[in-house]
């Protein structure tokens, strides 16, 4: 017992040296479906450094920061400081994956992993292809023979669909014009065009195939209508599910007796949660898991609410959500395709589609009006991403992540308003390195979580379709295994034949004026993880302890040095460019 408790008091006097370091702020990169290991990584650095300042990202990292934010705005961590704060909003993040494991075991959440297995949604997806096939040839012109069809598939058109639509992942509407042709096509309802009917099942079931093949498999290259399908993802009821985890974490509204669930919890597991991941706090003691089960359980058993969402970014932690925002002439090119795609009924409308004007492609910035006039006035005009920096205004976290998160491959563009401006997102996949905007919001130290490795090849290939730059596909390749190591060790190493492509000023990783890397040369600490190595499928624990544990390349002059650790051997790289092991 003695042994155990001078064991304890060591490890909190290392705490507590720890949480002394200077404040930062948090560059957090979007990672799409790997988003968990956003929590290793983040716990970690929490731990050792307390909450950031401000933090900035887009797509995946703005839910990321949501969440964040919730628990910066507890009561039992809003009003604690010091060691206390930084232990117990560490272990609220940790126990992101709790929460997500108890939702597990919900048989409503069973479907929702059933209906995103690839490899599941491939097979119950047979009937699509069965049915274009009739369709296309000729003999489905018997409305009898096609209601008979669609009653024998009844079973994979609700696993499929309406699962989907209850939880909230497939917007009702996405789909329509399948369904409404479809009761044509069946006698439900009338038309004087049935050729017309015809056409429109036959696209948009292809349109609904492709748009399942790629999750998980995004190809903008070979993807025509990208930017045009209707994804599968609600994201306005993704943001109002995700909004009902923001309010139990932030404990607006919170009962007496649920406040003192809160406080039994931390105050029990949060020394027991150092050095570990939420995994290990469960293995140390199950009852740190019980109980907040039970938590989770009493809050929804009783409360529903969701106002936390609604309110606007940055509760607790100032905080800077990100996406690509249409302008001037990209927004009306953009526009009229929107509709035109829906008339044509052409699989390969957008595989030639030029939205004209890469000058009114703008990054934007959701944030308090002051920071944002700041951030404009203090960015770099020489660095090509900052240039394109427009502010969004002080929008509330639920429209940042129906819009930054809603990326293409899962969302169609989507049109949105700010600042009295008719504008469309693309989705937050344009700045991934948000180092840049975070010093010029007057950041002394930021911290950026990201992967190993250079710029994602995908977002590489979205900003070629819309800005249409000068690279070529050869070296964007993500449709073969082959052709994705190809690419990433020229990525990884970057192109020093040239210096002046748009491409370049972006993305070019050996070129020392490039967006990406002016932002990791003012990054004062990079947590590198290998994230990449990952599948949701392997289950959440390995991707989060490997986030958890990721080396950090820290600047030496940083007061940051000697608390984070471990470091990042820089002699130690692949031939890939990756780095290897840390020191």
């Amino acid at each position: 017992m003695r042994f155990a408790l001078l064991l304890l008091t060591f490890k909190l006097i290392l705490f507590s040296s720890a949480v002394k370091a200077a404040d930062y702020c948090l560059a957090l990169r979007g990672n799409g479906d790997l988003m968990p290991a956003h929590w290793g990584a983040v716990s970690a650095l929490v731990e050792k450094v307390g909450l950031p300042q401000i933090q900035a990202g887009g797509s995946s990292a703005s839910i990321t920061m949501f969440l964040i934010d919730a628990v910066a705005s507890h009561p039992l961590v809003k009003n604690s400081s010091g060691e206390a704060r930084s232990l117990r909003a560490s272990l609220m993040i940790k126990s992101f994956e709790g929460f997500v494991e108890f939702l597990k075991t919900t048989d409503q959440f069973k479907d929702f992993l059933g209906l995103l297995e690839q490899g599941d949604w491939h097979r119950r997806l047979d009937w699509i292809t069965h049915f274009k096939t009739k369709l296309e040839s000729g003999e489905q012109l018997s409305q009898s023979h096609l209601l008979e069809f669609l009653r024998e598939n009844e079973i994979a058109i609700r696993k499929n669909f309406q699962i989907g639509i209850d939880l909230g992942l497939i917007g009702p509407a996405n789909y329509r014009p399948l369904f409404e042709a479809l009761k044509v096509l069946t006698g439900q309802a009338q038309t004087r065009d049935l050729q017309l009917e015809l056409r429109r099942a036959i696209f948009y079931l292809g349109e609904l195939k492709q748009a399942v093949a790629a999750l998980g498999a995004f190809n903008a290259q070979t993807d025509h209508n990208l930017f045009f399908r209707m994804g599968l993802v609600n994201f306005d009821r993704l943001a109002d599910s995700i909004g009902l985890a923001g309010q139990f974490y932030s404990a607006q509204g919170a009962s007496e007796q649920e406040m003192r669930s809160w406080q039994e919890w931390l105050d029990h597991c949060g020394a027991l949660s150092i050095g570990q991941t939420w995994s290990g706090v469960s293995r140390k003691d199950p009852s740190c898991s019980d109980i907040f089960v039970r938590m989770v359980k009493d809050h929804f058993a009783t409360d529903w609410s969701n106002d936390f969402v609604h309110l606007k970014v940055g509760q607790a932690i100032v905080s800077l959500p990100v996406t690509s925002v249409l302008t001037g002439a990209s927004y009306a090119r953009a526009r009229e395709a929107m509709q035109r795609y829906h008339l044509e009924l052409d699989p390969a409308f957008g595989k030639d589609f030029d939205f004209y004007e890469p000058s009114s492609v703008k990054i934007g910035y959701w944030g308090p009006t002051d920071v944002l006039q700041q951030v404009r006035a203090r960015l770099p005009i020489a660095d090509e991403k900052s240039s394109r920096f427009i502010a969004l205004g002080h929008g509330s976290w639920w429209q940042a992540m129906r819009l930054s998160p809603a990326e293409p491959g899962l969302s169609a563009l989507r049109p949105f308003r700010a600042l009295g401006q008719d504008l469309i997102s693309a989705g937050g996949w344009a700045d991934l390195a948000p180092v840049l905007v975070l010093k010029a919001a007057g950041c002394d130290q930021v911290v950026y979580v990201t992967r190993r490795g250079g710029e994602s090849l995908f977002a590489q290939g979205v900003g070629k379709r819309i800005l249409g730059f000068d690279r070529s596909w050869e070296f964007l390749q993500t449709g073969t295994e082959a052709g994705r190591r190809y690419s990433r060790r020229i990525n990884n190493n970057g192109d020093p034949e040239d210096m002046t492509s748009l491409w370049s000023r972006l993305y070019n990783l050996a070129n020392p004026n490039s967006s990406l890397r002016r932002a990791l040369n003012a990054a004062d600490a990079i947590l590198c993880t290998s994230w990449d190595r990952f599948e949701l499928r392997g289950g959440l624990s390995p991707m989060i302890e490997d986030s958890y544990n990721s080396p950090y390349y820290v600047k030496p002059k940083s007061r940051l040095y000697s608390t984070l650790r471990p470091h990042l051997d820089p002699t130690q790289m692949h031939e890939s460019g990756d780095y290897l092991e840390h020191a």
